[in-house]
């Protein structure tokens, strides 16, 4: 999948960071102040989907068998 951000293109996947993080094209941030409708639901819809990312990483921590396949 190909996307541009900060002006630059690129080919590989990215990583959805929160604004301590450097201005890298690899790293997406969300929008600070968004205006119009189209960047406040970008800004809404990355939010939400950093914070279930992060669940399901808690929940692999917590829960190890959910990782591999299951014995029938």
């Amino acid at each position: 999948m190909q996307f541009t951000i900060n002006g630059t293109t690129q080919n590989m996947g990215y990583y959805l960071v929160d604004d301590i993080y450097p201005n890298w094209g690899i790293l997406v941030k969300t929008i600070p102040m968004p205006h119009g409708e189209k960047k406040k639901l970008f800004a809404k819809c990355q939010a939400t989907r950093k914070d279930v990312k992060r669940a399901v990483g808690v929940f692999k921590s917590r829960f190890v068998i959910i990782c591999g396949p299951s014995c029938n």
